[in-house]
């Protein structure tokens, strides 16, 4: 970071002031885009993998509700034929 900032300022006496502020600009720019990828990609691959973990939670779930209701029916159906 301190490089930079030197060759700002040497870019500022040499070149003059529009220069190196034009060049402090550019260079914030570019770290703000980096940021910005950077978190916009981890954002995307957390989604991800929680998406993926929800899914498969939902699945399971469904899969023992469905086993539950079976128990539940054979149990009614057991009990209409025993008692009636």
């Amino acid at each position: 970071m301190i490089d930079l900032i030197v060759a700002v300022v040497y870019l500022g006496v040499v070149f003059g002031a529009a220069l190196s502020i034009t060049i402090l600009i550019v260079i914030v720019t570019c770290a703000s885009a980096l940021v910005l990828c950077t978190l916009t990609s981890a954002d995307v691959a957390v989604s991800i993998l929680l998406t993926s973990y929800r899914v498969k939670l939902r699945r399971e779930m469904n899969d023992r509700d469905k086993y539950c209701r079976a128990i539940h029916t054979d149990a009614l159906m057991n009990w209409e034929v025993r008692w009636h």
